[in-house]
């Protein structure tokens, strides 16, 4: 969770000084990093890239979905013991790939070939993630941030009665996160 610099952008938003920043913002980056740890989760997908070594059975088709996207690059593709090449998504190779990256999320045959029905016959390295996350997404993680540093000492408090006697707690994401980041929401998330 390095890519996004959370303490100086939430800093820069509350119009913290230089000062403020260097006594807070360990507790800044803490808040920003658990914001990016709950959109996250609730999207479905890293918004840095990660690298992952998975196993899959072979289903018998050309397609073969992958747990995490938007798929960056692939590393290395074992398919019944023989690695195969896969090029860079922008990359026109010749002759022609055997496999390639389709659709952010999956790889697929261009020979005609299928990925042969096996337990475990299919192991896959790749990373996924946003290279560069979506601005939306990020500055709702802000928003969100900056009201958890303001409001530190009344958090998950979602209502509170007279005299302070009635107090609810909630740990929902806000309305305006469930917005921003609901068009990024994979609904098929990985296991």
């Amino acid at each position: 969770m390095a890519s996004i610099d959370w303490s100086s952008k939430i800093a820069d938003y509350l119009n913290m000084g230089v000062d403020t920043l260097g006594s807070r913002g360990a507790l800044l980056a803490a808040i920003g990093s658990s914001v990016q740890h709950a959109i996250e989760t609730r999207i479905g997908r890293h918004l840095d890239v990660q690298t992952h070594t998975e196993v899959y059975d072979g289903n018998g088709h050309r397609i073969l979905f992958l747990r995490w996207d938007p798929v960056v690059s692939v590393t290395t593709l074992t398919v019944n013991g023989a690695t195969i090449v896969v090029p860079a998504p922008d990359t026109n190779a010749y002759p022609p790939s055997q496999i390639v990256i389709r659709d952010r999320n999956s790889l697929a045959y261009t020979d005609g070939g299928f990925f042969s029905l096996g337990y475990g016959n299919v192991i896959v390295t790749y990373t996924a993630g946003y290279a560069v996350p979506p601005d939306s997404i990020v500055q709702a993680g802000i928003l969100w941030g900056a009201a958890i540093f303001r409001d530190r000492d009344r958090i998950g408090i979602s209502s509170s009665g007279a005299a302070g006697q009635t107090t609810s707690f909630t740990r929902d994401l806000p309305k305006h996160v469930e917005q921003a980041i609901a068009a990024y929401v994979r609904w098929d998330k990985p296991c």
